[in-house]
């Protein structure tokens, strides 16, 4: 053998020596190396998913939130509410004709509130106009309570209706 092909084959065996060394720290460092950055993308994911959960969980509670507090926000209202016999008045006379209204009595409810009880006497075209009625109230600037019986009689072509109110309100405010 030449010296030049011992070259030559020193030369080649340096290169596979080096190539087989390049693949075996390729193999022991970038291998483990994609291992764990898999594993913690696969965390990640995990992790983006049960955020994105929590994140629509809390604009659905927030959604729920914000449409019980418009909801009671008559109720909150309430609480600093003033009897007006007039806004009383003006709001039977929008589903009832010819509302009248007598005071049986006050009393203090709390330290708070006094109750006010009612006897309201109108005329209805049907008993639905005095459902809407009931109905408004639950939206009306006032907290009330509606006492059993509801006495209806027939009065030619309307209803005769009368029954007792209970009105919570400021005392406070009076």
């Amino acid at each position: 053998m030449k010296s030049s092909e011992i070259n030559i084959l020193k030369h080649m065996i340096f290169f596979i020596f080096f190539i087989a060394t390049s693949l075996a720290l390729f193999f022991m460092l970038v291998i483990p190396q994609y291992k764990n950055l898999k594993k913690s993308n696969i965390k990640n994911q995990k992790s983006s998913k049960e955020l994105k959960l929590i994140e629509k969980q809390e604009k659905k509670y927030i959604l729920l939130h914000k449409d019980t507090l418009s909801s009671k926000l008559n109720i909150v209202n309430a609480f600093d509410s003033v009897y007006d016999k007039d806004i009383l008045l003006k709001d039977l006379e929008k589903e009832m004709i010819e509302p009248k209204i007598t005071q049986i009595n006050q009393v203090i409810y709390n330290e708070i509130f006094n109750k006010k009880t009612l006897n309201i006497k109108a005329k209805i075209k049907s008993p639905l106009s005095l459902y809407k009625y009931f109905e408004s109230l639950d939206k009306s600037k006032y907290i009330t309570e509606i006492n059993y019986p509801i006495n209806f009689r027939k009065v030619g072509d309307l209803i005769a209706v009368e029954f007792n109110l209970s009105i919570y309100y400021n005392r406070q405010k009076q």
